[in-house]
């Protein structure tokens, strides 16, 4: 008697799926050093406060009649 044998070929994942993928293990790594690694979560922390400071008082600064401009630190120079 012949014997049969199903072979199951796994179907060829499209590009876009791959894509995902991988964004799936980076996300997945960068959480895994984020849990191991306190210095990290710590520059991480300070660079989102720095961001935040900055968002804050850029936004008093625009809403404030007396300002000229803003510089690159996000301190205003006032006009005297």
């Amino acid at each position: 008697m012949p014997v049969c044998l199903a072979i199951s070929v796994a179907p060829t994942p499209s590009p876009y799926k791959v894509i995902i993928e991988v964004g799936r293990s980076n996300k997945t790594l960068y959480l895994l050093n984020y849990i191991d690694n306190e210095d990290y979560r710590r520059r991480i922390l300070t660079q989102l406060n720095r961001v935040k400071e900055g968002t804050l008082s850029l936004g008093s600064f625009v809403t404030a009649s007396a300002v000229k401009s803003v510089n690159a630190t996000g301190k205003a120079k006032r006009i005297n």
